[in-house]
């Protein structure tokens, strides 16, 4: 299949007339983020000897959407950005990503059971378009790790996003930091990322099940306008209270967008793809109704923070 809308890809930055396509071995351009005024002072904060806005290097930009308040102690230390506060999970954004190997599977489903699964005011592909991406990464911050990105496509206001619908991944720094910063619907598992006789293939394992099978064969070189796709991620982040029966503390779509994007070595080709059956993991509820495309690449890009796009509580 040629360029269309069926081809997206986790990390660049071209869809039909909407994008600005990635040259091979080049960085994208995006454009500045419209940030919300800064919050008032949270009076818990006051009341537990923290101060608002939180003390910050000089030059250093301040993230509002972040609660890292500096303490009033002796040694005037801040508390970490992660728990536990004795040895924090993981730091803030951004994270670099270096020689990350991505097997891109695209594909279409029933546009019907896309729309009961990508939420207003996001829009779903009227196709059904979707894609697995199954990846090593090498990152700071986060380490070593391989996953599994399934994605929908769909649009926000007008314009392209991915809207991320299931995520598996080895590495719980990773999966911790995902859905708590960016709300990406994380879980562990196994995943694993191979090449044999010609033949890339990833697989996906939980439960003792295997969700995933991709495989492509790496027929002939292409260039990154092959796997082009949004740059800009959507994802429904939720956080329950701690109280049954009260709201949510967290219920917004969060965005955010890859930048300095640089793409080698794509290899596409044939491709299949098959979801396994699971009482916990329902990957299958999604028929794979047609493979689209197959491609396999090596990339660096950079996962910056993020925005508030949508937010269900206000």
């Amino acid at each position: 299949m040629g360029r269309g809308r069926g081809h997206a890809s986790l990390i660049l930055s071209h869809q039909d007339s909407h994008g600005v396509c990635a040259v091979q071995g080049e960085t994208t351009t995006v454009a500045p983020r419209t940030r919300p005024p800064l919050s008032p002072r949270p009076r818990c904060l006051t009341r537990c000897g923290y101060t608002w806005p939180p003390a910050r290097d000089a030059g250093q930009p301040f993230n509002e959407g972040e609660m890292m308040a500096s303490k009033r102690n002796a040694r005037g230390a801040q508390p970490a950005y992660s728990m536990p506060e004795l040895s924090e999970l993981y730091g803030r954004p951004p994270y670099e990503y270096r020689d990350t190997r991505q097997l891109l599977v695209t594909f279409r489903t029933d546009p019907k059971v896309l729309r009961k699964l990508v939420p207003a005011p996001l829009v779903p592909d009227k196709s059904g378009h979707m894609f697995v991406a199954i990846s090593e990464f090498f990152t700071s911050g986060f380490g070593h790790y391989h996953e599994i990105n399934m994605s929908a496509l769909a649009t926000f206001k007008g314009r392209p996003v991915n809207y991320g619908l299931y995520l598996i991944l080895d590495n719980d720094i990773a999966t911790a930091g995902g859905r708590e910063i960016w709300g990406f619907p994380k879980k562990m598992g196994r995943v694993a990322l191979e090449t044999s006789d010609g033949v890339m293939r990833g697989t996906v394992e939980r439960g003792g099940i295997v969700l995933v099978e991709a495989a492509m064969q790496l027929k002939t070189f292409g260039s990154a306008a092959d796997v082009g796709g949004s740059a800009e991620y959507v994802s429904r982040k939720l956080i329950p209270s701690v109280s049954n029966g009260a709201p949510p503390e967290v219920f917004q779509l969060t965005s955010t967008t890859l930048t300095n994007i640089v793409v080698r070595e794509v290899h596409k080709g044939p491709a299949t793809l098959r979801f396994g059956l699971s009482p916990a993991d329902r990957f299958a509820d999604i028929p794979v109704e047609e493979v689209t495309g197959g491609f396999y690449y090596r990339t660096d890009f950079t996962l910056e923070d993020g925005v508030v796009v949508h937010d269900y509580l206000a």
